[in-house]
């Protein structure tokens, strides 16, 4: 799969002090898509200007080789379950589970589930467990992948399971696995 990498930093700003700090780096991944939400072909290739530019292009291409590596296995995952040591003791409080409906307005173009918006249920989904386990508020401080298998239709259902993976401590690690149904169809 090819993709477009863009990398994102987010600062903070003091308003009053106007001092700026980076609250966030992170690397995304895009794929150009036709309307049937095919990847299709990039013409543009990035040519870089400098040796600093060379550098970034050739991290983007080892974090590439990386995500190949881990898609590779995209058949296993999609049928490995959530892993949850507490569930596997027979704990049910330590696993969670909500499904909802996949709306127009979560639809950044066509029909299509904005990425963005299904991070965020991701994110609620691990945060609702988390604050459970530890009975207050969590914030999320590192997501280490995320893995997008196929597209999301605004007509379907998605389910989000989590799991407790581990425990630190001062910080703990939820997988979550989302699920998408056509409810008609199964």
């Amino acid at each position: 799969m090819q993709g477009l990498e863009v990398g994102v930093r987010v600062y903070a700003e003091n308003v009053r002090t106007g001092a700026r700090a980076v609250t966030l780096n992170s690397h995304l991944v895009l794929v150009a898509v036709d309307g049937d939400g095919k990847p299709r072909p990039v013409a543009d290739k990035i040519v870089p200007k400098d040796g600093q530019e060379a550098a970034i292009v050739e991290a983007a291409r080892q974090r590439r080789e990386q995500r190949l590596q881990r898609l590779a296995s995209r058949v296993a995952r999609k049928a490995e379950q959530v892993s949850d040591v507490a569930t596997e003791q027979g704990d049910l409080r330590w696993r969670f589970e909500s499904a909802r409906a996949v709306l127009p307005e979560d639809a950044l173009f066509g029909s299509m589930m904005f990425a963005g918006k299904l991070l965020r249920d991701i994110d609620e989904a691990g945060g609702i467990l988390s604050m459970r386990y530890c009975r207050g508020f969590v914030m999320t401080a590192c997501v280490d992948a995320l893995d997008f298998y196929a597209p999301i239709a605004t007509h379907e259902v998605v389910t989000f399971k989590g799991g407790l993976n581990h425990v630190g401590t001062s910080s703990l690690e939820i997988g979550v696995k989302v699920l998408a149904e056509v409810p008609w169809t199964g």
